[in-house]
């Protein structure tokens, strides 16, 4: 639905669904306060914050909570396990067979459309804004724009400009308002809103508090050049205006490990310390009644009331809160001489520590549940995976999260192709997009564990030869020229999953022939060889079918070592190393 002309000020004047958007950004405040590192300063700001405060106020008595929200350190510990999340998400921008394509109705505008497409680089753009978004900033909307000249221009509106829109029936935006910029204009302070339909770019300018529509194009898309970055609604009802990112599920669990986070940094600073018990007779201060000091009303030459002093806290008594190590408390001791006993009055007393210890261990298993729920594994898994069934299952669970973003991620890289290609050159083409489905899930040091973990388990050499190639493919990433000569020289290695070490115990027991472990000890060596005589192990042997490329380089090195190994004339394990190759192709 397009607006009339004048509709356009009435309705930036009483913008529909702002409540809505108010609402948004206390939402994704709870999301900035657990992943936005803000000091001290910063973090007063946010309105999560001042709930979190309430909520322990709530919970605790004054007292308590006085003590309490003074041991908070900045930036929240929360930040650490968030970011940590974040890494495996963004993982999504980098899948290993993303792919993008267009198809266009001629070459001319191929080739037109191919230059202004690379300016803007559009991928480059979703992952820029997509890292915001799934961190803090949910709410984000896309708004394809022109600038002065009429040029192609992408923006990311995040919540805190969205100033009102309306929806369609399928959820999309019929609608949509934004403040588009602000300034100062014969020093006076100006907004200026953006007001975007079905038809037409309008800007409506504002200024105290006058309105004005200052521009009014048409535009070709027939439909909202407007829609939500991320477009998952946060509940079932696609009219709800909070979008829902994979951190938003467990902000609970979230706001749960904080709080105990701080009650437990609390109690490190009472229970690892005993405290000292000694006889006390009591505060010296005779105004004091439980701690607090009440003052004698304040009076005047006829002995008359004046004013009341405000009672004060006990500066004496106030010095034996059991709130940090070296902690005294002092016990009354009777003043009959017959009950007076001062054994076991001056002591140490070690306070319990098993209330610690189950507090520790709740919250490793918050910790837990909040990863599983968000990216699919915890910190167990990778050591639980033995074999290549376990590695599978583990991958797959890492993998669905990913899925899930880049299922979001393809219909927006092709909504807003389409979208440019047709505002600029009014024709519909159409868009292929795949962020990709393998993904660098695992980490080098992780995927080294599970290699370790499955030689111990004994899994056979077929599976442990795919983790390899899974640490090669990660290691080397960004190189394909350097994965290919890797994937080429561990299928010529001799147990290139083997350390030296272990190159050397089979030898011994007879599981490996001479020419076997010599080729292996020097291996990097004669690679070297190979290379500076043939030229490099991957275009070697472009005609021969792989299994013949393999076979054939094993035949040149034993060339090599034939005349070493008849000149040592040895069958044990003296065949020492010449290079340094002492982990193997694989670089294990």
């Amino acid at each position: 639905m397009s607006l009339l002309s004048n509709q356009v000020i009435p309705t930036v004047q009483r913008p529909p669904n702002g409540e809505k958007v108010q609402n948004g950004l206390k939402y994704e405040s709870r999301l900035k306060l657990f992943t936005e590192p803000y000091d001290e300063d910063g973090i007063s700001d946010l309105s999560a914050w001042r709930e979190l405060k309430n909520c322990l106020k709530q919970r605790l008595t004054p007292d308590k909570y006085n003590v309490i929200v003074n041991f908070f350190s900045f930036p929240l510990s929360i930040v650490n396990i968030s970011n940590d999340m974040l890494t495996d998400l963004y993982k999504v921008f980098d899948g290993r067979n993303a792919n993008f394509d267009i198809e266009y109705t001629n070459s001319r505008l191929e080739e037109a459309a191919e230059d202004m497409l690379s300016s803007l680089n559009i991928r480059q753009f979703i992952e820029n804004t997509g890292k915001k978004v799934l961190k803090s900033q949910p709410n984000t909307v896309v708004v394809l724009d022109k600038d002065i000249n009429g040029d192609p221009l992408l923006l990311a509106i995040p919540n805190e400009r969205i100033h009102g829109y309306t929806q369609n029936k399928d959820g999309s935006f019929d609608v949509f308002m934004f403040i588009h910029s602000i300034g100062l204009e014969n020093g006076r302070k100006y907004t200026k809103y953006g007001v975007y339909d079905d038809e037409y770019y309008r800007v409506v300018k504002q200024i105290e508090g006058i309105y004005t529509l200052e521009t009014e194009e048409t535009h070709d898309l027939g439909y909202c050049p407007a829609r939500f970055f991320y477009d998952n609604p946060l509940t079932s009802d696609k009219f709800q205006f909070n979008r829902g990112v994979p951190l938003s599920n467990v902000l609970g669990a979230m706001s749960q490990w904080q709080q105990f986070d701080v009650f437990k940094y609390y109690a490190d600073h009472i229970y690892p310390f005993p405290v000292t018990e000694y006889p006390d007779g009591g505060c010296d201060d005779e105004r004091c009644v439980n701690g607090t000091i009440y003052y004698d009303p304040i009076l005047n030459d006829d002995n008359q009331e004046v004013s009341q002093r405000q009672p004060s806290e006990c500066s004496h008594c106030a010095n034996k809160q059991i709130i940090a190590p070296g902690t005294s408390l002092g016990i009354t001791v009777s003043q009959d001489k017959e009950d007076q006993d001062t054994r076991g009055v001056f002591r140490f007393i070690s306070p319990p520590i098993d209330g610690m210890k189950y507090t520790g261990e709740t919250q490793k298993q918050r910790e837990s549940f909040i990863k599983l729920n968000v990216v699919g594994y915890n910190n167990e898994s990778n050591s639980a995976a033995v074999n290549e069934l376990q590695v599978m299952s583990s991958l797959e669970s890492r993998k669905k999260p990913l899925l899930d973003i880049k299922a979001h991620l393809d219909e927006l890289y092709k909504w807003i192709t389409k979208g440019i290609v047709k505002l600029t050159y009014g024709v519909d083409v159409r868009v292929h997009a795949n962020f990709g489905t393998e993904y660098f899930i695992l980490g080098e040091k992780d995927i080294l564990n599970i290699i370790q973990q499955a030689k111990i388990a004994g899994v056979q050499d077929s599976e442990i030869k795919q983790l390899n190639r899974l640490l090669i493919e990660t290691k080397y990433k960004g190189n394909p020229y350097t994965v290919q000569k890797m994937l080429i020289t561990s299928d010529v290695e001799p147990s290139p999953f083997d350390t030296r070490l272990e190159a050397r115990a089979k030898f011994a027991e007879g599981m490996m022939t001479r020419e076997d472990y010599y080729m292996k000890v020097n291996f990097t060596d004669l690679i070297g060889m190979f290379e500076r005589e043939n030229g490099s192990v991957i275009d070697f042997g472009e005609a021969l079918s792989y299994d013949k490329k393999i076979k054939k380089i094993k035949e040149e090195l034993l060339i090599y070592i034939k005349p070493k190994l008849e000149s040592n004339g040895a069958t044990n394990d003296s065949t020492e190393p010449t290079g340094n190759s002492d982990q193997g192709a694989s670089q294990y």
